[in-house]
Protein backbone atom coordinates (compact mmCIF):
# COMPACT_ATOMS: atom_id res chain seq x y z
CA UNK A 1 0.00 0.00 0.00
CA UNK A 2 2.70 2.36 0.61
CA UNK A 3 3.09 5.00 3.31
CA UNK A 4 0.12 5.84 5.90
CA UNK A 5 -0.17 8.67 7.66
CA UNK A 6 -1.10 8.98 11.75
CA UNK A 7 -4.70 8.22 10.22
CA UNK A 8 -3.92 5.14 9.06
CA UNK A 9 -4.88 6.56 5.74
CA UNK A 10 -3.07 5.76 2.55
CA UNK A 11 -0.30 8.60 1.43
CA UNK A 12 0.43 9.68 -2.33
CA UNK A 13 4.07 8.90 -4.12
CA UNK A 14 4.49 11.15 -7.00
CA UNK A 15 7.04 10.77 -9.78
CA UNK A 16 8.28 13.54 -11.72
CA UNK A 17 8.95 12.46 -15.92
CA UNK A 18 11.33 15.06 -17.77
CA UNK A 19 10.63 14.20 -21.25
CA UNK A 20 12.46 17.37 -22.99
CA UNK A 21 14.38 20.63 -22.72
CA UNK A 22 15.00 23.87 -23.71
CA UNK A 23 17.59 26.69 -23.01
CA UNK A 24 16.48 29.97 -22.57
CA UNK A 25 17.20 33.17 -20.77
CA UNK A 26 15.53 34.57 -17.73
CA UNK A 27 13.99 37.45 -19.59
CA UNK A 28 11.61 34.80 -21.31
CA UNK A 29 10.60 33.52 -17.97
CA UNK A 30 10.41 37.08 -15.75
CA UNK A 31 8.11 39.54 -16.85
CA UNK A 32 10.73 42.69 -16.71
CA UNK A 33 13.53 40.86 -15.60
CA UNK A 34 16.14 42.55 -14.15
CA UNK A 35 19.78 43.05 -16.23
CA UNK A 36 21.90 41.30 -15.43
CA UNK A 37 20.04 38.62 -15.16
CA UNK A 38 17.83 38.80 -18.18
CA UNK A 39 20.83 37.57 -20.63
CA UNK A 40 22.16 34.46 -18.81
CA UNK A 41 20.82 31.31 -19.87
CA UNK A 42 18.22 29.28 -17.55
CA UNK A 43 17.21 25.57 -18.33
CA UNK A 44 13.56 24.68 -18.58
CA UNK A 45 12.19 21.19 -18.46
CA UNK A 46 9.04 19.46 -20.13
CA UNK A 47 7.63 16.72 -17.96
CA UNK A 48 4.52 15.06 -16.46
CA UNK A 49 3.69 13.80 -13.29
CA UNK A 50 2.71 9.90 -12.05
CA UNK A 51 0.47 10.60 -8.90
CA UNK A 52 0.10 7.11 -7.90
CA UNK A 53 -1.18 4.76 -4.59
CA UNK A 54 -1.14 1.19 -4.99
CA UNK A 55 -2.80 -0.18 -7.88
CA UNK A 56 -4.30 3.66 -8.37
CA UNK A 57 -2.78 5.91 -11.27
CA UNK A 58 -3.70 9.65 -11.94
CA UNK A 59 -1.18 10.93 -14.72
CA UNK A 60 -1.17 15.22 -14.39
CA UNK A 61 -0.44 16.17 -17.89
CA UNK A 62 0.75 14.03 -21.32
CA UNK A 63 3.83 15.81 -22.62
CA UNK A 64 4.27 16.17 -26.36
CA UNK A 65 5.80 13.73 -29.12
CA UNK A 66 8.98 13.70 -30.66
CA UNK A 67 7.84 15.42 -34.03
CA UNK A 68 6.29 18.11 -32.54
CA UNK A 69 9.66 18.98 -30.04
CA UNK A 70 11.27 19.05 -33.52
CA UNK A 71 8.76 20.93 -35.35
CA UNK A 72 9.36 23.49 -32.36
CA UNK A 73 12.78 23.55 -31.75
CA UNK A 74 12.62 21.43 -28.43
CA UNK A 75 15.45 18.91 -27.13
CA UNK A 76 13.36 15.69 -26.81
CA UNK A 77 14.99 13.22 -24.05
CA UNK A 78 12.46 10.97 -23.93
CA UNK A 79 9.11 9.65 -25.23
CA UNK A 80 6.64 10.50 -22.06
CA UNK A 81 5.00 7.07 -22.80
CA UNK A 82 8.07 5.14 -22.43
CA UNK A 83 8.82 6.76 -19.03
CA UNK A 84 5.79 5.89 -17.81
CA UNK A 85 6.30 1.81 -18.44
CA UNK A 86 9.70 2.41 -17.54
CA UNK A 87 8.13 3.08 -13.73
CA UNK A 88 5.93 0.47 -14.45
CA UNK A 89 2.82 2.11 -15.97
CA UNK A 90 0.77 1.30 -18.79
CA UNK A 91 -0.81 3.76 -20.51
CA UNK A 92 -3.66 2.28 -21.82
CA UNK A 93 -4.31 1.27 -18.32
CA UNK A 94 -4.52 4.56 -16.49
CA UNK A 95 -7.91 5.68 -15.20
CA UNK A 96 -7.67 9.05 -14.75
CA UNK A 97 -5.82 12.29 -16.33
CA UNK A 98 -5.70 15.73 -15.33
CA UNK A 99 -4.92 18.13 -17.89
CA UNK A 100 -3.88 21.45 -15.98
CA UNK A 101 -4.41 23.09 -19.00
CA UNK A 102 -5.10 22.69 -23.04
CA UNK A 103 -1.13 24.56 -23.90
CA UNK A 104 0.69 22.05 -26.59
CA UNK A 105 3.45 20.90 -23.93
CA UNK A 106 0.94 19.67 -21.79
CA UNK A 107 -2.09 18.16 -23.50
CA UNK A 108 -0.31 15.93 -26.31
CA UNK A 109 -0.40 12.33 -26.08
CA UNK A 110 -4.02 12.17 -24.93
CA UNK A 111 -4.96 9.06 -27.37
CA UNK A 112 -2.21 7.18 -25.80
CA UNK A 113 -4.48 6.88 -22.58
CA UNK A 114 -7.63 5.22 -24.22
CA UNK A 115 -9.53 4.10 -20.95
CA UNK A 116 -8.46 7.14 -18.82
CA UNK A 117 -11.28 9.65 -17.73
CA UNK A 118 -9.88 13.55 -18.76
CA UNK A 119 -10.22 15.85 -16.29
CA UNK A 120 -10.33 19.30 -17.46
CA UNK A 121 -11.73 22.58 -16.12
CA UNK A 122 -15.10 23.61 -18.03
CA UNK A 123 -13.58 27.35 -18.26
CA UNK A 124 -10.28 25.62 -20.88
CA UNK A 125 -12.07 24.12 -23.69
CA UNK A 126 -13.37 27.77 -25.07
CA UNK A 127 -10.77 30.27 -24.77
CA UNK A 128 -8.69 27.32 -26.74
CA UNK A 129 -11.07 26.64 -29.31
CA UNK A 130 -12.77 30.66 -29.47
CA UNK A 131 -12.41 33.31 -32.11
CA UNK A 132 -9.38 35.22 -30.23
CA UNK A 133 -7.14 31.88 -30.62
CA UNK A 134 -6.78 32.47 -34.61
CA UNK A 135 -4.51 35.30 -33.25
CA UNK A 136 -0.73 34.31 -33.37
CA UNK A 137 0.08 35.49 -30.77
CA UNK A 138 -2.54 32.79 -28.58
CA UNK A 139 -2.84 30.16 -31.33
CA UNK A 140 1.07 29.40 -30.90
CA UNK A 141 0.41 27.80 -27.59
CA UNK A 142 -2.24 25.56 -28.66
CA UNK A 143 -2.02 21.97 -31.13
CA UNK A 144 -4.94 21.56 -32.87
CA UNK A 145 -4.36 17.83 -32.57
CA UNK A 146 -4.25 17.86 -29.21
CA UNK A 147 -7.84 19.74 -28.62
CA UNK A 148 -9.48 17.10 -31.33
CA UNK A 149 -8.11 14.53 -28.65
CA UNK A 150 -10.29 15.98 -26.66
CA UNK A 151 -13.40 16.10 -28.76
CA UNK A 152 -12.97 12.22 -29.42
CA UNK A 153 -12.47 11.62 -25.46
CA UNK A 154 -15.62 13.83 -25.01
CA UNK A 155 -17.69 11.68 -27.82
CA UNK A 156 -16.29 8.67 -25.40
CA UNK A 157 -17.77 10.14 -22.88
CA UNK A 158 -14.56 10.57 -20.82
CA UNK A 159 -14.39 14.01 -20.42
CA UNK A 160 -15.13 14.91 -16.83
CA UNK A 161 -15.49 18.85 -16.94
CA UNK A 162 -14.31 20.44 -13.61
CA UNK A 163 -15.99 23.15 -11.89
CA UNK A 164 -13.92 25.60 -9.10
CA UNK A 165 -11.74 23.64 -6.58
CA UNK A 166 -12.22 20.08 -6.77
CA UNK A 167 -11.64 16.68 -5.06
CA UNK A 168 -10.53 14.50 -7.24
CA UNK A 169 -9.75 11.05 -4.65
CA UNK A 170 -9.09 11.01 -1.17
CA UNK A 171 -5.54 12.78 -0.75
CA UNK A 172 -5.53 14.93 -4.15
CA UNK A 173 -7.54 17.96 -4.86
CA UNK A 174 -7.74 19.92 -8.09
CA UNK A 175 -7.04 23.64 -7.65
CA UNK A 176 -8.17 26.47 -9.61
CA UNK A 177 -5.54 28.72 -10.29
CA UNK A 178 -6.99 31.11 -13.34
CA UNK A 179 -3.92 33.63 -14.04
CA UNK A 180 -2.42 31.40 -17.11
CA UNK A 181 -5.39 30.22 -18.63
CA UNK A 182 -8.81 30.69 -17.83
CA UNK A 183 -9.60 27.38 -16.81
CA UNK A 184 -5.65 26.16 -15.48
CA UNK A 185 -5.73 23.72 -12.83
CA UNK A 186 -2.90 22.84 -9.90
CA UNK A 187 -3.40 19.44 -8.63
CA UNK A 188 -2.62 19.08 -4.45
CA UNK A 189 -1.59 16.02 -3.26
CA UNK A 190 -1.21 13.85 0.38
CA UNK A 191 2.17 12.60 0.27
CA UNK A 192 4.23 10.86 3.16
CA UNK A 193 6.22 14.28 3.42
CA UNK A 194 3.02 16.45 3.76
CA UNK A 195 0.62 18.56 0.86
CA UNK A 196 2.98 18.65 -2.18
CA UNK A 197 1.44 20.99 -5.01
CA UNK A 198 1.80 20.84 -8.68
CA UNK A 199 1.38 24.06 -10.08
CA UNK A 200 1.72 23.56 -13.86
CA UNK A 201 2.00 26.47 -14.95
CA UNK A 202 0.75 28.84 -12.48
CA UNK A 203 4.55 29.03 -11.59
CA UNK A 204 6.92 28.08 -14.62
CA UNK A 205 10.01 28.30 -12.26
CA UNK A 206 10.66 28.78 -8.72
CA UNK A 207 11.62 32.64 -9.41
CA UNK A 208 8.18 33.49 -10.69
CA UNK A 209 6.92 33.13 -6.96
CA UNK A 210 10.04 33.69 -5.52
CA UNK A 211 10.42 36.97 -6.79
CA UNK A 212 6.56 37.71 -7.64
CA UNK A 213 7.52 38.48 -11.72
CA UNK A 214 5.24 36.21 -13.97
CA UNK A 215 6.35 34.34 -16.72
CA UNK A 216 5.46 36.57 -19.79
CA UNK A 217 2.18 34.73 -20.95
CA UNK A 218 -0.74 35.05 -19.00
CA UNK A 219 -4.92 35.71 -19.17
CA UNK A 220 -4.89 38.04 -16.76
CA UNK A 221 -2.00 39.63 -14.26
CA UNK A 222 -4.02 40.50 -11.37
CA UNK A 223 -5.43 36.79 -11.26
CA UNK A 224 -1.80 35.58 -11.72
CA UNK A 225 -0.70 37.43 -8.50
CA UNK A 226 -3.69 36.24 -6.85
CA UNK A 227 -2.43 32.70 -7.47
CA UNK A 228 0.63 33.26 -5.93
CA UNK A 229 -1.22 33.50 -2.91
CA UNK A 230 -3.13 30.96 -3.50
CA UNK A 231 -0.14 28.88 -3.98
CA UNK A 232 1.74 30.24 -0.77
CA UNK A 233 -0.88 29.43 1.53
CA UNK A 234 -1.81 25.96 0.23
CA UNK A 235 2.14 25.10 0.79
CA UNK A 236 3.90 24.83 4.18
CA UNK A 237 7.51 25.21 2.44
CA UNK A 238 8.76 26.02 -1.13
CA UNK A 239 10.00 22.78 -1.46
CA UNK A 240 6.58 21.69 -1.74
CA UNK A 241 5.77 24.00 -4.31
CA UNK A 242 6.67 22.05 -7.74
CA UNK A 243 6.76 24.76 -11.01
CA UNK A 244 6.14 23.04 -14.10
CA UNK A 245 9.17 23.84 -16.29
CA UNK A 246 12.08 24.05 -13.53
CA UNK A 247 15.22 22.00 -14.25
CA UNK A 248 15.77 21.92 -10.51
CA UNK A 249 12.97 19.47 -9.86
CA UNK A 250 14.81 16.96 -11.59
CA UNK A 251 17.85 17.44 -10.35
CA UNK A 252 17.29 17.97 -6.56
CA UNK A 253 14.83 14.94 -5.82
CA UNK A 254 15.89 11.49 -5.58
CA UNK A 255 15.54 8.85 -8.61
CA UNK A 256 12.48 6.39 -8.14
CA UNK A 257 16.04 3.65 -9.74
CA UNK A 258 19.15 4.22 -10.80
CA UNK A 259 18.44 4.02 -13.92
CA UNK A 260 16.76 7.11 -14.19
CA UNK A 261 18.51 9.44 -12.61
CA UNK A 262 17.82 12.45 -14.44
CA UNK A 263 14.87 11.45 -15.68
CA UNK A 264 12.43 11.26 -13.05
CA UNK A 265 12.28 12.08 -9.63
CA UNK A 266 10.67 11.25 -6.47
CA UNK A 267 8.27 14.21 -5.20
CA UNK A 268 6.64 12.64 -2.43
CA UNK A 269 10.17 11.95 -1.16
CA UNK A 270 12.69 14.98 0.55
CA UNK A 271 14.84 16.70 -1.86
CA UNK A 272 18.31 15.80 -1.40
CA UNK A 273 20.32 18.77 -1.66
Amino acid sequence: MGAVNNAGEALWEITALRFARLTRHHRDALLLCPEPLAGRPLDMDYSLWLVRRGDETVVVDTGYSPELAARRGRTFLDDPMDLLRRVGVDPAAVTDVVLTHLHYDHAGNLDQFPAARVHLNELEFGPATGWHAREPSVSFAYEADHIAAVVRAREEGRLQPVRDNTRLRDGIELVHLPGHTPGHMAVRVRTGRGWVLLTGDAVHVHANLRERRPYPLYTSLEETFRDYDTVTALTESADHVIPGHDASVIERFPAPAPGLAGRAARLDLPPES
